[in-house]
Order: structure tokens, then C-alpha cells, then sequence
């Protein structure tokens, strides 16, 4: 018996010599060598005490690595944090795609503040290709500008000023979704919402039950946000433009995916209905617009192309020889998409959870009389000023712990000129470094959770999260704050929203230089419909005692997280 345990393995194991049970042994014995290996390099990594690359994430298929697991990124990301910790850079691979998690808020801030080493241009490249088709020959124009943002281009560079897409798209978005042009379209956004609620008279004094309150608050906001943006002809040309568009945000993680046509028909036609619906706008656009006030600014809204950055946008991209019909209409459909598929959802979340607090609901309701507008002529539907309900105390807690809890965000950097070094963690050139919005919302050890006795879960919505009070030092989103050496003002002395200390943990809208400059117009009209509809209605949900609402999370990483499932409410009018 001594003996045989001696022998070599295919003595005491002769049937090992045949060619089925040597392969059987190989599948067996690569995933698993493969497994020890990553694990011993990212131990390496970990431990490690001179500059270096981020530990791999281990796994057991050569070539594929993390694969499976990044069919569930929401899982992936969380299982992530939970070995290495948030101040773990780690990096993750999916065949042949090789990027690096980054999940530590101080790491977000230099990230994202905008080193110039540092270009975003292949995250926004990916999303442009894969969500909104812009054709390949658009995308390698993309990936050649390597201009820079900035008025100045970039040393080196060879980019005529005309074909500087890159500037071009942020120099428009931050000239025409500010200031007075801000005002403008938010002005016809309440004007266009408004005038839906007066004409709706399928709801009077009378209780009425409808099955989904997300799709019947999507037909109100998209036509409202799309008409301010593109005016009316778009749904003259399409009148099922807003179903169309629907369904295809319906596709979103597929399309993500890059799943090809005969796998995902469905969404290709969604996606191509849109499309050529905004291809018949702008050629019915630019056939009737005056083109005597192609270079005036003064002109806020004209009636075929709507606001003034719809004219712009596509004034620069006319000039841009690779720039062809199709390209330009997945441009367009990518600026409906930033005004619809987050802002809806987000709205729905926001009232969602003043509807499920009645006591929430009447504590915010005596914030919005503060806003509203003398009426200018009896019968009319209450007015605001948004600007002071967005300065509302409560009404931007809440709205900022919606955005924290339901806004999952994929930003991706890349380092462009050479290596990036984050503390003591190395970045190769060219390679992705990914940063998730929702691991940064969810970092206890950034975060306010609330007193023992009284615990609010990085997980659970807070309404007071974002809220300071004078007589509550540990009050504010943060886990621990800084106190202010500054002198305290009669300012400070009231309760009042803050965001302080949290660069790089609140991100819902990116941050830097890069940051989506539309939100302001998102905060508008999340601010606007929610006022309109808690002063004109009585909303209640029709659900199971229990429910909670819970997020779709196959939209993880998209932007913002749609409800899962219906939810059924009733309704009446008030006013």
C-alpha cells in the first residue's frame, strides 16, 4: 500500500493515459491554476508597498476573466467593495476589455476635477454607439479630436477648429443651458406642463384609478421637456413620438449590452423609429426656419427648432464633413434622452416618496405656498417661482437623497498622454478606469446614518439627510462633519440644505468640467411638476400594505433607476 501511494500519478491512475480523461484533467485544472494565480497577483498588489497597478479582481476563465460576474454589475461592483474596501482601486476584466473600479470618494474628486491627462471621451464614445447608433465613421471622428474641451485646443493637436465636436458639444451645452436661456426653456416647460394639467379632463372631483404611475407621469414631462427643447413640429411629424421613445428606454439594458440586431429586434426598431423621426424633424427644420438669424442669439425659441442650443447644435454639425444625416439625428436623440430617460424617473421617485409619507407630504406642501405666484386671473392653475422652490430646504433634501439613492452613473476616464498616478495606485496608459455613482452613494464610512436609536441606512431613503440643523451638530449628510471655524451668520442659523464635504461621494451628475451641464433644467422640472401636481391633485397609492418600492436594477449603470413593476394609485382634482 506504501508502495502505490509512491508511484506517479498515471501509474496509480492508468486510465489518466487516455486523451478524453487528459482533457477532462486540463478543464479541470485550468480554471483552477488560473484562479490561484490572479488570486497570488492581487494579494501582491494588495500588499504591496511601492507604487503599482491595482490588485485583479481573481477569476477562473482565462481570457474571459470576470465575465459572468459583470452580467450583474450592481452585484459585481458591491461584492467588489466588500473584499478590497473602498480605498481599493481594482481591476476588473471582461474578455478582452480590461478596466479599473475605483470606488473611494477622495479618489472620485481628483478623478473627476478634471487632470489633463485624464480624457472621458471612450465612455462617451461607448454610450453614443451602443444606446444611440451613431455610425462607426461618426465615432472614429470622435475618437480623433483630440482637442480638448477648452476653447484653446490641446498642444499637438491638428484638429481644424470646425471639426473640434468635443468643445463644440460643451461649449453649446454650458452657453445655452444656463442663465437666461435656462430661464427660458424652464419657463416653457411650466407653461407646456401646465397647459397639459388644465386640458386633462379625464380626472375631475372624483376619485379615479389608473394602473402605473410612472407612465402616466411620463406622458405629461416628456411632451412638456421635449416641446421646450424641439417645439411642437416633432410631434406633427410623430405623434407617437413619446411611445416610441419609451419603449426604446424600455431596451436600455440590452442596447447597453451591444446585443446585435437579430438578437435584439425589438429595440432596434424602437431605436430606429426615434431616429428617423428626428431625421424628419430636422430636414422639416431646416427647410422653414429663417435662416437670417442663424448667428442671433437674441433668438431664445423659434418655432421649428425650438430652443436655441437645438439650432446651434445642429449648425456646427452641418459643417462637419463625416458628420452624416444619421449621426446627427443619434446626436439629437442622445440630448432627448438626458431630457427624459433620467429626469422621468426621477421625478417619479421624488413623488413617490412624498406619497408614501403623508407627514413628509404636508411638511413640504407648506414649503411650496411659499413659492407659489398671486394669480393673474381667477380660475387659473396655481403658479411658482422655481427658483425659490428650488431653494426650498426640504424640497432639495429630498431631491438630493432621490438622486443619491436612485442615480447609478458609469463614469469613465481614460489616461491619455501617459500613466496616471492616484496615491500610491498606478494607471496604465489608455487603459479604463471606471467610477460608479452608486458605490460612492453608498459608503458608509462617508455618510450620515443617523443616531443608533434612530438609524437611517446608507440604503433606506432619508428625507433630512442633506439638511443641517443649527441645534444638531451631527445633523448633514456627512458621517462626520467638519466643523467650520468661519463666523457663524444669521444664515446659519436656520436649518439649510447642504452638499459641503461631499466632492466625489454625491455624484449624480458627474463632476468636474465634465459635468452634465443640464442639470439645472432636471432640477427645474422635477421641482415644477412636483409642485404643480401636489397643489392641483390628491394622489394615493393603491398598493399592498408593506410595499416597498424597489429599483430596476437592470438599469444599473445607466443613469437613473426606473421603479420595478406598476404601481397602481388614484387620483382627483383639487383646483
Amino acid at each position: 500500500m506504501l508502495q502505490t501511494t509512491t508511484l506517479p500519478l498515471v501509474e496509480a491512475f492508468p486510465f489518466l493515459l487516455e486523451t478524453r480523461y487528459q482533457a477532462v484533467l486540463v478543464l479541470l485544472l485550468v480554471p483552477i491554476l488560473t484562479y490561484i494565480v490572479t488570486s497570488i497577483r492581487s494579494a501582491i498588489a494588495v500588499y504591496g508597498t511601492c507604487e503599482r497597478k491595482p490588485p485583479i479582481l481573481p477569476y477562473w476563465i482565462p481570457w474571459l476573466g470576470n465575465l459572468i460576474a459583470a452580467g450583474n454589475p450592481a452585484k459585481l461592483a458591491e461584492d467588489i467593495t466588500k473584499r478590497f474596501g473602498f480605498s481599493t482601486p481594482v481591476r476588473v476584466r471582461v474578455g478582452p476589455v480590461k478596466g479599473y473600479l475605483v470606488s473611494d470618494a477622495s479618489h472620485f474628486d481628483v478623478l473627476l476635477r478634471g487632470a489633463r491627462n485624464l480624457n472621458s471621451s471612450p465612455g462617451v464614445i461607448l454610450m453614443l454607439r451602443n444606446i444611440f447608433a451613431v455610425p462607426q465613421e461618426a465615432c472614429d471622428f470622435y475618437s480623433e479630436d483630440n482637442s480638448g474641451i477648452a476653447s484653446t485646443p490641446l498642444p499637438g493637436t491638428t484638429i481644424p477648429p470646425h471639426n473640434r465636436m468635443a468643445h463644440l458639444r460643451h461649449s453649446a451645452a454650458t452657453k445655452y443651458l444656463y442663465g437666461p436661456h435656462l430661464r427660458n426653456m424652464t419657463d416653457r416647460f411650466v407653461k407646456n406642463y401646465t397647459k397639459q394639467i388644465s386640458e386633462f379632463t379625464e380626472v375631475g372631483s372624483e376619485w379615479v384609478t389608473y394602473p402605473d404611475l410612472v407612465v402616466w407621469l411620463q406622458r405629461f414631462m416628456f411632451q412638456a421637456a421635449t416641446s421646450s427643447l424641439m417645439g411642437e413640429h416633432v410631434f406633427r411629424i410623430n405623434p407617437d413620438f413619446s411611445d416610441d421613445f419609451w419603449e426604446f428606454v424600455s431596451h436600455l439594458p440590452t442596447l447597453v449590452k451591444a446585443f446585435p440586431r437579430w438578437m435584439n429586434p425589438k429595440a432596434w426598431e424602437a431605436r430606429g423609429r426615434c431616429l428617423r423621426t428626428i431625421e424628419k424633424w430636422h430636414k422639416h427644420a431646416w427647410e422653414n426656419v429663417d435662416h437670417s438669424t442663424d448667428d442671433d442669439d437674441s433668438v431664445e425659441y423659434e418655432e421649428f427648432f425650438g430652443a436655441r442650443i437645438m439650432r446651434v447644435r445642429y449648425n456646427y454639425a452641418r459643417k462637419m464633413e463625416r458628420m452624416s444625416d444619421e449621426a446627427r439625428a443619434a446626436e439629437d436623440l442622445a440630448m432627448v434622452f438626458a431630457a427624459n430617460a433620467n429626469a422621468v424617473p426621477a421625478a417619479t421617485w421624488f413623488i413617490l416618496e412624498f406619497l408614501r409619507d403623508p407627514e413628509l407630504l404636508t411638511r413640504v406642501r407648506a414649503e411650496i405656498d411659499l413659492a407659489r405666484l398671486p394669480a393673474e386671473k381667477e380660475g387659473e392653475l396655481p403658479r411658482f417661482d422655481v427658483t425659490k422652490l428650488c431653494e426650498g430646504v426640504l424640497l432639495q433634501s429630498v431631491w438630493a437623497e432621490t438622486l443619491r439613492l436612485r442615480v447609478t452613473l458609469a463614469l469613465i476616464r481614460a489616461p491619455e498622454k501617459q500613466d496616471f498616478k492616484l496615491g500610491d495606485w498606478l494607471f496604465p496608459k489608455n487603459d479604463l478606469i471606471f467610477l460608479s455613482s452608486r458605490t460612492a452613494a453608498y459608503n458608509k464610512d462617508v455618510w450620515n446614518q443617523g443616531y443608533k436609536d434612530q438609524e437611517h441606512p446608507v440604503d433606506e431613503f432619508w428625507a433630512d439627510r442633506f439638511i443641517v440643523y443649527p441645534d444638531d451638530p451631527a445633523s448633514g449628510p456627512l458621517k462626520s462633519p467638519k466643523l467650520s471655524s468661519r463666523e457663524v451668520t444669521e444664515e446659519k442659523k436656520k436649518a439649510r440644505f447642504s452638499t459641503e464635504g461631499l466632492a466625489g461621494a454625491w455624484v449624480p451628475f458627474g463632476g468636474g468640467v465634465r459635468m452634465c451641464p443640464g442639470r439645472f433644467f432636471v432640477k427645474n422640472e422635477m421641482m415644477a411638476a412636483m409642485a404643480l401636481l401636489c397643489s392641483c391633485y390628491d394622489i394615493e397609492l393603491q398598493t399592498t400594505e408593506g410595499w416597498q418600492p424597489e429599483a430596476d436594477m437592470r438599469f444599473f449603470a445607466t443613469g437613473t433607476l426606473p421603479p420595478k413593476g406598476e404601481i397602481p394609485f388614484r387620483i382627483r382634482r383639487i383646483v
